[in-house]
């Protein structure tokens, strides 16, 4: 494996007793990027993020961090990485003294993080969020997670291209004019709103809103109002997970000592 990636997995399985968290995820993470790893809860981040810092062991697989494998050089991996959790609250694992000086070595070597796509340094960074604009904004690259597998991977653009083109909608100057456009509009992914008088379809360009207009005015039907709107990272997540459950993940931070797979031991 390249040491221009700062993370590489290959085949990642993981799994508690019968259940199969990770079921073959593979991920390749470019050294000095960020990467926004997405999924609906219970479908495998925790277990990913804990597996790339040495918390828990992989059941299969390959996983290299800057160079590391995680199962021989474990020690290696811990030395290079930081990780910071979503819980912002007091550590139960340590004292307030530790507590203290861990905050006080952290401050006195704090510096504003940098912008994306400007990472200094060669820092690589694995962006845990379930705030999808923030993955939308911060992000070089985005993957989604889903059921145990990375089912998508590419830039926001990319992705909403994927997923989705840009949409037209049309409000109609009265009930009347709604019901005869809604009698002559058709394309795909066409919505309507009778309360609203509002007729939403899908559009490949300019050219489309062009010809749209045309064909209401042709038939003398007058509208309100026409706005554009863009698939948004919340379209996309929706498009590619198809649910939007909170299944408890069988895997929650923070770790537990598994084992033979002390937190110190080199391997």
């Amino acid at each position: 494996m390249g040491h221009e990636y700062a993370i590489q997995v290959r085949g990642l399985r993981k799994s508690y007793g019968k259940v199969e968290v990770l079921r073959g995820v593979d991920l390749d993470v470019p050294r000095g990027t960020l990467l926004a790893l997405l999924d609906p809860n219970g479908s495998g981040k925790s277990t990913v993020v804990k597996a790339l810092s040495t918390l828990t062991r992989p059941s299969r697989g390959s996983v290299v961090v800057n160079g590391h494998g995680v199962m021989r050089r474990r020690n290696g991996v811990r030395s290079s990485i930081g990780m910071v959790s979503q819980f912002v609250a007091l550590d139960w694992l340590h004292s307030g003294r530790e507590i203290w000086c861990c905050w006080a070595d952290s401050r006195s070597s704090a510096r504003p993080a940098p912008p994306a796509g400007q990472l200094s340094e060669g820092i690589t960074i694995l962006l845990t969020t379930q705030y999808l604009e923030e993955a939308d904004r911060l992000a070089d690259q985005i993957a989604v997670l889903n059921d145990g597998r990375i089912i998508a991977r590419g830039t926001a653009d990319q992705l909403k291209q994927g997923v989705g083109r840009e949409r037209a909608s049309v409000v109609l100057n009265g009930p009347e004019d709604y019901r005869r456009a809604d009698d002559l509009l058709a394309g795909p992914g066409l919505t309507r709103d009778p309360e609203t008088r509002t007729i939403s379809l899908a559009i490949d360009g300019p050219a489309r809103v062009k010809q749209l207009l045309d064909l209401l005015a042709e038939h003398g039907l007058a509208i309100d109002s026409l706005s554009l709107t863009k698939p948004t990272l919340d379209d996309v997540f929706f498009a590619l997970t198809q649910r939007a459950t909170d299944t408890p993940d069988p895997d929650p931070m923070p770790a537990r000592h598994e084992p033979n797979d002390e937190l110190g031991a080199a391997r």
